[in-house]
């Protein structure tokens, strides 16, 4: 659960067909659909992440196979959340 004072996450790219962004925090290990995101083309997705430094894991997802994955540290690295062209 989020708090007030959470930060903003921004995850961009662009993908050749319909793909799945999931952005979720390392120490949870639920499946929550707030962490994912439905993207096709070029695209520009928030994310609420904790005020808090933590680790999160970035995957791009198409058609069932990952495609992208990384670990980052948010929100120290967030230039690392724009993952590029994605190529399937």
């Amino acid at each position: 659960m989020f708090v007030m004072g959470d930060n903003v996450a921004i995850v961009t790219g662009e993908t050749p067909e319909d793909c799945v962004v999931t952005l979720k925090p390392e120490s949870d290990d639920s499946a929550k659909h707030f962490y994912n995101r439905k993207v096709n083309g070029i695209f520009s997705e928030s994310f609420t992440i904790s005020p808090s430094p933590d680790i999160y894991t970035l995957k791009v997802s198409c058609n069932g196979k990952t495609v992208m994955f990384k670990q980052v540290s948010l929100p120290n690295e967030s230039a690392k959340l724009n993952v590029g062209k994605v190529v399937n």
